[in-house]
């Protein structure tokens, strides 16, 4: 059987389609395996050994007509679309293959955003909703899957020898601190001076290093936490390293402090210990982190959460107490006792 799976973007969701695709490969070895996506996320889909080919999609030099050709080419038994957005139905729009569609509860989500009303409440995460669509294919065991998922890791070790994380960083044996601080919507930020906060108190308390991670975009808002938090164990990598890079580096951390972005779940996937801080979005809608190595902190008892499924630029009520009242000193008590070693992460 010859499958194709589109995911065009983004980070975060295409690394949610990991380990129900390794669980499908694991359970049918001869299935062949070919994933759609956005060229920018080619480094990451290398680190799914079980996709076989990765076909891209350049958004400024590539059209629709010339990637619908490239798929015709190929004899697939099904198409998976577990995007499932206009651009994926005009893509899927005709071509000779069965279809399968990844079912997203749009009308759903849209009640508990602008209503409050939760019919999402008894729904599984993302990952798991990804493996119910597989199985509208073939024969997958729930609970079987379950089990995969409590060990299921993402394997970087490959690529070790490849990349001298030496010239990147001088990390001198220290164990290392990864700070995710900020996001491509403005509502899942945690505020520049509580990060900042967190990482003095951190350092104070354990001789480690801090790695500012995120892209070229976020370098200065890392730039100015950096010096916020003013300290030379304090290196500021956003926007420096490619997504191998990143991922080696996440996977030497001792602990991770992130917002809700792709690079929390990449952390997540790593099984990684890690703390991830949500805002505006909650657990209904699916993308909270699920390894056994991972603690959320959230503001649960304010009623407009969620303003949005994703993410907004503002706060709708202006007062942002989503993120402005959290607790630094709770994110710092966890972090000690994750970096002391005296670890109860699932609460």
């Amino acid at each position: 059987m010859k499958l194709l799976f589109i995911r065009f973007s983004s980070l975060g969701d295409i690394l949610l389609t990991f380990p129900a695709i390794s669980f499908l490969k694991y359970t049918y070895p001869d299935i062949i395996i070919h994933f759609v996506s956005k060229s920018q996320f080619q480094d990451i889909l290398k680190l799914n050994q079980f996709i076989d080919e990765v076909i891209l999609f350049d958004d400024k030099n590539d059209s629709i007509s010339k990637l619908k050709k490239i798929i015709k080419h190929n004899n697939y038994d099904y198409i998976i679309d577990l995007h499932n957005n206009i651009r994926s139905r005009i893509l899927t729009l005709f071509l000779p293959f069965r279809l399968v569609r990844f079912k997203k509860h749009s009308i759903k989500k849209f009640l508990l955003v602008k209503t409050k009303i939760n019919l999402l409440k008894n729904y599984p995460n993302i990952i798991k909703r990804y493996f119910l669509t597989f199985n509208k294919i073939v024969e997958l065991d729930e609970n079987n899957f379950d089990t995969y998922l409590e060990t299921y890791k993402i394997n970087v070790s490959d690529y070790e020898k490849f990349v001298d994380l030496e010239k990147l960083i001088q990390i001198d044996n220290n164990e290392l601190i990864g700070f995710a601080p900020s996001a491509k919507h403005k509502t899942k930020i945690l505020p520049l001076n509580k990060f900042a906060k967190i990482g003095r108190e951190l350092l104070t308390n354990h001789k480690r290093i801090i790695i500012l991670f995120g892209s070229k975009d976020e370098f200065q808002y890392c730039e100015n936490l950096r010096f916020a938090i003013g300290s030379d164990r304090c290196v500021n990598m956003a926007g420096k390293t490619n997504l191998i890079e990143t991922s080696l580096l996440l996977n030497k951390c001792k602990l991770i402090i992130a917002n809700d972005t792709g690079l929390m779940h990449l952390g997540d996937l790593l099984k990684v210990p890690l703390i991830a801080i949500f805002g505006s979005t909650v657990k209904e809608l699916g993308f909270f982190p699920s390894g056994k190595a991972s603690f959320v902190v959230e503001n649960k008892g304010l009623k407009c959460r969620p303003c949005s499924h994703i993410g907004l630029n503002e706060c709708p009520k202006k007062h942002f107490k989503c993120m402005n009242d959290i607790d630094e000193s709770v994110i710092i008590k966890k972090a000690n006792e994750i970096l002391n070693n005296n670890i109860t992460l699932e609460e």
